[in-house]
């Protein structure tokens, strides 16, 4: 429907915007003190802290590839730093505001 597909619109342009005079997402500030450093300890505490407890095995894993790849889509590595923060936190922030789950959260 139009309403979910304005809430995806929504939470892309939370996520892209990078001036901090509008409303914003710091995935640095997210994941301050977490001590989240794999794939895997990411996406977890992402989707916690976003309210999602009980997301399935195969979004969990999926979740953990798309931080995986490279821009070309080819599998890669996932190294948290100041670029993958702003590159790819930012899509994986993006990707969880836009499950379902999260549509009924």
């Amino acid at each position: 429907s139009s309403t979910l597909l304005n809430r995806y619109n929504f939470a892309n342009r939370l996520i892209t915007n990078r001036n901090p005079r509008g409303n914003t997402v710091d995935p640095k500030l997210l994941l301050e003190g977490s001590n989240a450093q794999s794939a895997t300890e990411v996406v977890n505490h992402l989707l916690k802290l976003l309210g999602l407890y009980d997301v399935d095995a195969a979004t969990k894993s999926e979740l953990k590839k798309y931080l995986q790849r490279n821009d070309d889509g080819t599998k890669g590595t996932f190294k948290l730093n100041e670029e993958s923060m702003d590159k790819e936190v930012r899509g994986l922030i993006h990707l969880i505001l836009s499950l379902p789950d999260y549509q009924l959260n």
